[in-house]
């Protein structure tokens, strides 16, 4: 389908004239995990602003709450960021990959608990 801003092909995903190609795959996966980790912790903040009564928008990696719930907000931002992170996350995927697709290995990131550690000291102001 060709128009004046663009060119679209039709492909049928059933067709296996066209398998998927590994290597994109293979360098799509690492993005698109990391968003959706980011999704996560938004909806984690998003559903503690709620509970909280605070009205909370989010568009990507930038909340928003009114001026009057802000510190409130970022609390529940902190918190959650390192709720979710403190949890075995790559090794949980590294273990989904290996039980559904065979054995791949799996190293413990100290980076990430070191983050979160430091993300744990920090003043909530």
């Amino acid at each position: 389908i060709t128009s004046k801003i663009q060119r679209l092909q039709l492909l049928n995903n059933s067709d296996i004239t066209f398998p998927p190609n590994p290597v994109k795959q293979r360098s799509a996966m690492p993005p698109n995990f990391v968003h959706s980790l980011d999704s996560t912790h938004m909806m984690l903040t998003a559903l503690d602003c709620q509970k909280s009564g605070i009205p909370f928008v989010a568009v990507h990696d930038s909340y928003w709450a009114h001026g009057r719930n802000i510190d409130e907000m970022n609390k529940f931002c902190r918190e959650q960021f390192v709720a979710l992170h403190s949890q075995p996350i790559l090794k949980d995927l590294a273990n989904f990959f290996e039980d559904n697709f065979g054995g791949l290995p799996y190293k413990t990131n100290k980076e990430g608990k070191m983050v979160t550690s430091f993300l744990k000291e920090l003043p909530s102001q």
